[in-house]
């Protein structure tokens, strides 16, 4: 296989994962138990580190649905972001933010989440989670400065 040709062959990889994963990500605090060859699915999997890598960061509730867009209200920025509101694509084609080793996140209005992504999307595989006080710290910690 020529050097083209497989560079091309990597970056389809790379587009199918980030496809699989819609450009996100979103697990809980610990990594432990993750399911097998679910990882492979993901460009990145969540942690505190990982978090620091992401364009946008934030507490936001959900304002609005559509296509393949949620429109969040902004309630915390903690990383790249200012205004009431922000809105990302990606979420609503996977049914919602899935969760490496958990069911799918839903996104329908009122739902409160924490979310952070990159280039216009939200991203699952660990970096979307339901809002709780105690995250929202984590978050905040890892992204101050």
């Amino acid at each position: 296989m020529t050097t083209r040709i497989r560079a091309l062959v990597a970056i389809a990889v790379l587009a199918a994962g980030l496809a699989a994963c819609g450009g996100t990500s979103a697990v809980g605090s610990s990594d432990a138990g993750v399911a097998a060859g679910t990882q492979e699915m993901c460009v990145e999997i969540y942690s505190a580190e990982a978090l620091t890598n992401r364009e946008v960061a934030f507490d936001g509730t959900v304002s609005a649905v559509s296509d393949d867009e949620v429109t969040f209200a902004v309630n915390e920025w903690f990383k790249g972001g200012s205004g009431d509101e922000i809105t990302l694509e990606g979420a609503t084609a996977l049914g919602g933010f899935s969760s490496v080793g958990d069911a799918a996140i839903g996104v329908s209005t009122g739902e409160r989440l924490l979310v952070s992504g990159d280039g216009g999307f939200a991203w699952t595989c660990g970096f979307t989670k339901p809002y709780s006080a105690a995250l929202a710290a984590e978050w905040k910690a890892a992204l101050a400065g």
